[in-house]
């Protein structure tokens, strides 16, 4: 049990590692990575539908959220990705990703809390996209950098206490005073070489 908890506790310290490093490079370069789902026709001939799912990293905010967009058939990324099935992965000078785009005069483009539920509809000129949805989910990126430090510091603390109770001969299970029986523990039995 305990092993398995230290293997936890390594996996947490990664990660933590990875959105603090995240975290301190949004400021400069946002990161993307989307999974882009199947294509959907739909009225023939009229537009096609595509949904990306993702992650974000930009602006000190981690997020996830969901996009749809209806192209037309004629669009020229529908002929480069047929099949619509792909993952992305990219990074663009301090430019937030769908569907945390900003939007201009709007009290919901950034919310003052923690958490930032985002829900938008909107046309893009840059493609003919007849309209799209975008749905997410925004955090600041210390809130899941402390969660994921959570376990990293509980197992540091117990692995402190185990440390100096060795030093100060005491059991680093139990705390029991060794000085007069060092081979042993005689409150929780533990021997010599498990201690």
């Amino acid at each position: 049990m305990r092993r398995l908890f230290s293997i936890i506790s390594t996996i947490s310290l990664i990660f933590c590692i990875a959105i603090a490093l995240l975290w301190f490079r949004s400021y400069r370069l946002g990161d993307f990575g989307e999974f882009i789902g199947s294509l959907e026709s739909r009225s023939t001939d009229q537009f096609v539908v595509i949904r990306n799912v993702g992650i974000y990293s930009s602006h000190g905010r981690f997020a996830v959220g969901l996009t749809q967009s209806e192209f037309a058939p004629s669009e020229p990324s529908m002929a480069r990705y047929p099949d619509g099935h792909r993952l992305v992965w990219g990074s663009q000078y301090c430019w937030e990703r769908f569907p945390f785009t900003p939007i201009v005069a709007s009290a919901a483009s950034r919310s003052p809390w923690p958490i930032d539920i985002r829900d938008r509809v909107w046309r893009y000129s840059g493609f003919s996209t007849t309209i799209t949805t975008s749905r997410g989910l925004a955090v600041p990126h210390w809130l899941p950098l402390c969660l994921f430090a959570l376990l990293p510091a509980i197992a540091f603390h117990h692995h402190s206490r185990r440390y100096l109770r060795r030093r100060s001969r005491h059991c680093p299970n139990c705390g029991y005073d060794l000085r007069a029986t060092p081979e042993h523990c005689p409150e929780c039995g533990q021997i010599a070489g498990q201690i």
